[in-house]
């Protein structure tokens, strides 16, 4: 259980960063 939420948060915050990457390289 615990190495599933550890996964998915992990996916989430990367998500996240990629999301802000792409927001910042746009503006």
């Amino acid at each position: 259980m615990k190495s599933i939420t550890t996964q998915m948060a992990k996916s989430v915050s990367t998500r996240m960063i990629k999301l802000y990457i792409q927001g910042k390289s746009l503006c």
